[in-house]
């Protein structure tokens, strides 16, 4: 037990009573117990979930730091999706019991699998459409406004079915004037703004009736609500879903 300990970091502790351990170390004493066992598979129920944001930051820096450095395969349960995309080689997603989706981090983020996988890891926008041409170059969905848009690359979609296209708020561009090229672009107005320091998070009313999240890097000026908008949506980051599949 005591090179468990050292393992953890806390070496000489092994006295200590748990009154005398803050929360971190109590969490520490709780994996040193498991490692013990010298176990083939280590299995982490939610291990960080009682802590506040700044020591769960910490401890799954030095849990990731610590599995690396044993080699030991880990299976960790959590609902938080910083911790699984942040702490993962592999994510499984499940719903109901069933599995959604298996992938690496940027795969599951960036190609959700389905509209649950979309929504529930990260942020996602949704618009439903009808796809109308489906070529080498891309996909074209006419939404319910008459708008067509382009998704690249292309995916396996026959022309007329009723989709999805997702897009992430990082990935949509927010202008103050109107672009001299139309394509993807939509029409909106601010009606919703939130100040993070490094981002500003918008929520923009689209004419196709529908509220987009966008997420902009605060290089300049912040929009204020009210303001007539354009919405570039990089073609390369629409992700077009079955509507069955969908929400």
């Amino acid at each position: 037990m005591e090179e468990s300990l050292a393992v953890v970091g806390l070496g000489g502790f092994e006295h200590r009573l748990p009154k005398q351990l803050s929360g971190g170390q109590q969490q520490r004493v709780a994996l040193a117990r498991a490692l013990a066992l010298e176990p083939e598979l280590l299995l982490m129920d939610e291990p960080l979930s009682n802590l506040d944001r700044a020591l769960r930051v910490t401890m799954r820096r030095e849990l990731k730091e610590l599995q690396s450095k044993m080699k030991m395969t880990t299976l960790y349960v959590t609902h938080d999706q910083e911790e699984a995309l942040s702490m993962s080689n592999r994510v499984v997603i499940m719903n109901g019991g069933r599995i959604e989706q298996i992938a690496t981090p940027p795969v599951l983020y960036e190609t959700p699998a389905s509209s649950f996988v979309a929504d529930f890891v990260g942020i996602t926008n949704f618009l439903k459409g009808q796809v109308v041409e489906s070529t080498a170059d891309g996909n074209r969905v006419r939404l319910s406004s008459g708008l067509i848009i382009t998704a690249k690359p292309a995916q396996s979609v026959a022309v007329g079915a009723q989709v999805m296209a997702l897009v992430r708020p990082e990935r949509i561009t927010v202008m103050t004037t109107a672009p001299q090229h139309p394509d993807n672009i939509l029409r909106g107005r601010v009606v919703f703004s939130e100040y993070y320091g490094a981002v500003v998070r918008y929520a923009v009313h689209i004419d196709e009736g529908k509220v987009l999240r966008a997420e902009v890097h605060n290089f300049d000026r912040v929009i204020e609500n009210g303001c007539i908008v354009w919405v570039y949506i990089n073609p390369e980051c629409l992700r077009i879903i079955p509507h069955e599949r969908s929400l």
